[in-house]
């Protein structure tokens, strides 16, 4: 997700983010170097909470199943649903794309 998160940067697309795993702090060896070199600004990027990631989003890419994330959290959005676990529909969000295992790989 880092490779994602650095092309859409590099569009001029403002980014925020929300993982409630991600603690840069915690991140060790080949993971922290990665991160240095291509997300090196990822502080900045994280948010605490969903709330604060999704105010001003009006698309949110879904990686991971986050319990906290739920159907109303998406209304008025576009969704790229990454996940394939098909958790929402198109009629949470205003734009809705499931792309199936696109994250298997």
């Amino acid at each position: 997700m880092v490779d994602l998160a650095e092309q859409l940067l590099g569009k001029g697309i403002a980014l925020s983010i929300y993982d409630p795993d991600l603690i840069p702090e915690n991140l060790i060896g080949a993971n922290a170097v990665y991160v240095a070199q291509h997300l090196p600004h990822l502080k900045m990027l994280l948010r605490d909470d969903l709330q604060s990631a999704l105010a001003d989003a009006q698309v949110v890419v879904i990686t991971k199943s986050i319990q906290s994330l739920q159907p109303e959290h998406l209304v008025g959005k576009t969704v790229i649903d990454l996940t394939g676990q098909g958790k929402f529909t198109q009629q949470n969000a205003e734009t809705y794309q499931q792309i199936p295992n696109a994250l298997a790989a």
